[in-house]
């Protein structure tokens, strides 16, 4: 039947029939259904190349009367898939007939699977490779998205205004209007001056990572998540949302490390417009608390240098956070180091006074007189 399969992409359909009508009546006979089956559809495929109708029809019936149709529905898929434009071609010929009708029905739903499926295998398994994502997106530290393995460029964009509106668009996973939008990005123009502004920047959106990636419905602008895209601040939010369902700690571990990896820096740092000011600070905290706890942790388990390096990078995305610097005294406390516990609480005293204007906590103070006593 590999035979077959190579003659029919050749387009060779004649050379086979009489041997695939002979290998179907063999495996009937035989009660090898499943053979059976996967013969017929070849068969009826060879008669829709040759545009045989009547003969597709009946054996194509035969296959969706099969008592196996549903169990070997992976069978059909995968013809489905490799034949898809011959079954096309027939519809358009034999109008809403239903076996055909079907087979590009499973087709259809296998296909829109196809994204989640992979996105499921990488989340699984890293070392099953794929190819490049049909979108990457990244908003942590650095804004960059990529189609395949191509950057998006500023002149790919046009304009920054295109850019920042994806971003706007892919931040409201509930979608957002024409109007919002306006509010947002053009809250003084008319009505008419919304309208063009709006029409060129989806269109250069569009131009620039593709028509499927944002969709339309119900006067709402969606980003497209059923295509294969990877999105670094949903793999954030994933990988803490696991730490909160696990209770080994190891795992916990793993996936703080994970969602700390993710996170490169402030949240869409070249846009300092309202709606993205809110959410930089939500995420930031998000990831001030992972390192917290993932310090703690770490010294639970007897990991204290690896926990120092988890403060230090709390500390350079929140230069003023106290219980950072009362967490890292209490490492060097236990580690008989002295001289590291009055240099953090020197390096806190001081950065309170520059960026706040104030001194250290009573806690942090307390913290510190006791440990050098």
């Amino acid at each position: 039947m590999e035979y077959a399969a190579f003659c029919l992409k050749k387009g060779q359909a004649d050379s086979i029939i009489k041997d695939l009508d002979d290998l179907s009546t063999r495996f009937s006979h035989q009660s090898e259904i499943t053979e059976a089956l996967r013969t017929n559809l070849l068969l009826a495929i060879s008669y829709l190349q040759n545009r045989k109708w009547v003969q597709a029809q009946v054996t194509l019936q035969n296959v969706r009367d099969s008592r196996l149709i549903e169990p070997a529905r992976n069978i059909l898929v995968q013809s489905g898939v490799e034949f898809k434009n011959v079954f096309e071609d027939a519809i358009r010929n034999l109008v809403g007939y239903e076996p055909i009708a079907y087979i590009l029905k499973l087709v259809n739903e296998y296909q829109l699977k196809i994204p989640e499926i992979r996105k499921s295998i990488r989340r699984q398994n890293s070392s099953i490779q794929f190819s490049s994502y049909q979108l990457s997106i990244r908003a942590f530290g650095k804004m960059q998205v990529k189609l395949g393995d191509q950057a998006i460029s500023s002149s790919d964009w046009q304009s920054q205004t295109s850019r920042d509106l994806f971003f706007f668009i892919l931040s409201h996973q509930g979608g957002v209007t024409k109007e919002d939008v306006g509010t947002a990005f053009w809250p003084d123009s008319s009505a008419e001056e919304l309208k063009i502004r709006f029409k060129n920047a989806i269109y250069r959106l569009r131009r620039a990572i593709g028509n499927d990636s944002v969709t339309f419905t119900n006067e709402t602008y969606v980003f497209n998540r059923a295509i294969d895209y990877d999105y670094d601040v949903e793999r954030f939010t994933r990988e803490l949302s696991q730490v909160h369902s696990e209770d080994e700690e190891d795992i916990q571990i793993k996936h703080l490390k994970a969602a700390m990896a993710v996170y490169q820096g402030p949240f869409l740092p070249k846009i300092d417009q309202a709606w993205v000011l809110a959410q930089r600070q939500n995420y930031e905290q998000m990831f001030v608390e992972a390192g917290l706890r993932l310090a703690n942790l770490l010294i639970k388990n007897e990991h204290s240098s690896a926990a120092i390096q988890v403060i230090k990078k709390v500390l350079e995305q929140d230069h003023c956070n106290e219980a950072a610097y009362i967490l890292l005294m209490q490492i060097y406390a236990s580690q008989g180091d002295r001289s590291s516990i009055r240099r953090t609480f020197e390096t806190c005293k001081q950065t309170l006074l520059a960026e706040l204007g104030v001194e250290p906590g009573l806690q942090t103070s307390g913290m510190f007189d006791d440990l050098m006593r």
